[in-house]
């Protein structure tokens, strides 16, 4: 029966052993494991359509219930928070694979005749897989999301006379609203993929027709054969795509993404801050801000004029030598300049300041780092605590308290960044966010002005006055959610 159904598929499909040994290849002397990252990218891509598609059976393009619904895939559904984490983790694992072939080509010179197309569509690849990490960024509405999504339109927006029009196409609206929203995900779920699925089945149909480039050898060198497809790389393909799909379920088990707090207006001090293969670029903006120069002018430029001499390099490096020893004019510059990213990043890593998060706040701290809720009792005693501490009397919370007008109203205050420079306490960046809380209401962390005396007002509470359980439960009442305001049009 088995044997029948085969050989109808095999005669309707015009597929069978013979295709198979048709497609199978010659391989050259001298691919190895490197020559796997092809099908790595492929298979991180499959693993991103899927969790993806999981994904959005749970999720709603909307601010009122983007948030909600990613927090509930996340927190709720079984096997959510691994989705979203193999999301999380497997679009930087693409960026790094496909910067790695990228590298890779240059070094070998892959990019040389015949096959100058592949090495296009792979540059085209590389710059859809940052699209839709763009894109996908503002789904979950929450700071980070919003925030860098804020910045980040915010470049083109300052090209003089179409700016103000490009930043309308890109958000279907003046501002970041709940048009921005659908577009964003319309963008990533729908547009971005029906131009990958062509541009991936070019670039697979393109790179198996010209095949694989022999390391060292010349453009009009016939390379010497190793085996056929089957023999010499087949597995290292399927177990190289494997270790790293492994590698990433165990990331994402023992460090899950985190979802940031959602969108709030109320958090002025946040501090946008990209993904990690932008941040070179970040602190190169912030380096050179004293320029006479518009931000949008560097932001688009610098990327934009590396991906043009990328694009062009085939046609740049002319001679027909693939060793990189004897193509130094166009290898050494990618090597300094792969070093500058680098630098760049460690340098933008250790001067990011730390952000209110679910594991780094207030709310963190009363929560075991957001892994629980906050406890209605110990909500209840600190709103107590807040009434015998008379903090009601300068400060304003949530709508039970709303007299106090001398300080801020701290309403969510758990839940936003604050503090994060005091004049005077250069370790303050380096304080957990309740440290920061507990070390100001005691005064021994308070501003100073130029001639050393405070520049506050706020009485020092001893613990007398105001216990540490006390303070704890003000800082559980105070990392409640604040209400939904002015997060969309």
């Amino acid at each position: 029966m088995l044997g029948r159904v085969t050989a109808w598929l095999e005669d309707r499909s015009g597929l069978g052993p013979e295709t198979v040994r048709t497609l199978d290849r010659e391989t050259p002397k001298g691919v190895g494991w490197w020559d796997t990252l092809g099908a790595v990218a492929l298979s991180l891509i499959g693993l991103l359509a899927v969790t993806g598609m999981c994904m959005a059976l749970y999720y709603s393009p909307h601010p009122d219930g983007a948030y909600d619904s990613t927090r509930y895939l996340r927190e709720e559904v079984p096997g959510g928070r691994l989705l979203l984490s193999l999301h999380h983790y497997g679009d930087s694992a693409l960026v790094i694979v496909l910067g790695l072939y990228v590298l890779r080509s240059v070094l070998i010179g892959a990019y040389k005749a015949p096959r100058e197309l592949v090495w296009l569509l792979a540059i085209v690849l590389l710059n859809l897989v940052l699209i839709f990490g763009i894109t996908g960024h503002l789904l979950p509405w929450d700071q980070k999301g919003y925030r860098s999504t804020e910045v980040r339109t915010s470049f083109p927006a300052g090209v003089p006379i179409v700016g103000p029009l490009i930043r309308r196409v890109l958000l279907a609206d003046d501002d970041i609203s709940a048009l921005s929203l659908t577009r964003f995900y319309a963008l990533h779920t729908l547009f971005l993929p029906a131009v990958l699925v062509p541009v991936l089945a070019l670039f697979g149909y393109v790179g198996w027709k010209k095949g694989a480039t022999a390391p060292g050898t010349r453009v009009d060198e016939i390379p010497t054969l190793a085996g056929r497809f089957s023999e010499t790389r087949a597995f290292k393909n399927v177990c190289a795509s494997a270790a790293v799909v492994v590698f990433l379920i165990g990331l994402s088990s023992v460090h899950p993404a985190e979802l940031e707090f959602r969108y709030s207006p109320a958090d002025a001090g946040y501090h946008a801050r990209p993904d990690w293969y932008f941040l070179s670029l970040f602190q190169l903006l912030n380096d050179l801000k004293a320029l006479p120069l518009p931000s949008w002018m560097l932001a688009l430029g610098l990327p934009g004029a590396v991906m043009t001499v990328l694009v062009l390099l085939p046609w740049l490096d002319r001679s027909p030598e693939r060793d990189w020893r004897k193509r130094k004019l166009f290898v050494l510059p990618v090597g300094v300049g792969l070093l500058v990213v680098s630098l760049l990043t460690v340098r933008a890593s250790a001067l990011l300041t730390l952000n209110a998060t679910p594991s780094e706040s207030l709310f963190g701290h009363v929560t075991a780092g957001g892994e629980n809720d906050l406890s209605t009792m110990q909500v209840a005693a600190g709103k107590a605590a807040f009434q015998k501490g008379s903090c009601m009397g300068c400060h304003k919370a949530y709508a039970e308290f709303s007299t106090g007008s001398l300080g801020p109203d701290l309403t969510g205050y758990g839940r936003t960044t604050f503090l994060t420079e005091v004049k005077g306490h250069p370790e303050m960046h380096s304080l957990s966010f309740y440290d920061r809380f507990a070390r100001y209401v005691r005064g021994d962390v308070r501003p100073k002005d130029a001639s050393g005396a405070e520049k506050t007002t706020m009485p020092k509470y001893s613990a007398q006055q105001l216990s540490d359980e006390e303070m704890t439960a003000i800082a559980a009442y105070l990392s409640q959610e604040p209400p939904p305001h002015g997060s969309a049009k």
